[in-house]
């Protein structure tokens, strides 16, 4: 399974003095992450919280909000040039608050940071690899026969380390579905060729919401 996570930026970091440590992720309990700042969205707001509480800029008449100083306001809140072009279009003036709730300040300022990910092994949420970027998508596809039952096709579990044989056989068990898998030079007619080193597994029904259900189910690491 994938689990989301986030690097803050050098330029951020810097920019907000914040504590190597904390950004490098030297505290995770698994050993894969520690140091590598790859931070749950939990850490990040543990980190952001402190620069807040540290610099006195939680409002003394709601705790839930925060006064914004200037780097906070650079950081999350400052329009870029497309921002602005597009504002001036529409005849608008860029909002910059001075004062915003820690919900609204969290949910900024994970839109700056740069997405990663870890894919997970359950059960037991083993962290096998942690990558930046967004996850490679799975492609589930489910198609239509003349004899007018339906086939779900599934594509792109080489990419998180599933076997495909291996899926196949556990699907069949948990839908009770006939399910094969085909390698490359495998497929199916009809349908696309498969890539060198990739396989397309083959469901009988439309499974789409269980397939998605079984791959994306909650994960959480430490």
């Amino acid at each position: 399974k994938v689990a989301p996570l986030h690097v803050i930026p050098p330029k951020i970091s810097a920019s907000l003095s914040l504590d190597p440590a904390a950004v490098s992720a030297a505290a995770a309990a698994s050993e894969e992450r520690r140091g590598t700042g790859f931070l749950t969205a939990a850490e990040v707001r543990a980190v952001l919280m402190d620069y807040v509480e540290t610099r006195g800029l939680v409002d003394p008449g709601d705790g839930g909000a925060v006064i914004l100083d200037p780097h906070l306001t650079d950081v999350c809140y400052r329009p870029t040039k497309k921002e602005r072009a597009a504002a001036v279009a529409n005849g608008k003036t860029p909002r910059i608050p001075a004062r915003v709730s820690r919900k609204e300040l969290l949910d900024v300022f994970l839109t700056r940071t740069e997405d990663a990910h870890a894919l997970v092994r359950t059960p037991g949420n083993v962290v096998l690899s942690l990558r930046r970027g967004t996850p490679p998508p799975v492609a589930i596809e489910v198609k239509k026969r003349n004899n007018k039952k339906f086939v779900t096709f599934v594509r792109g579990l080489e990419e998180y380390r599933i076997d495909a044989v291996g899926f196949a056989a556990d699907a069949a068990k948990r839908f009770a579905c006939a399910a094969t898998a085909a390698a490359e030079g495998e497929a199916g007619e009809g349908r696309p060729a498969l890539r060198k080193g990739c396989a397309e597994v083959m469901l009988q029904g439309n499974l789409a919401d269980e397939v998605k259900a079984l791959l994306t189910g909650d994960v959480t690491i430490s």
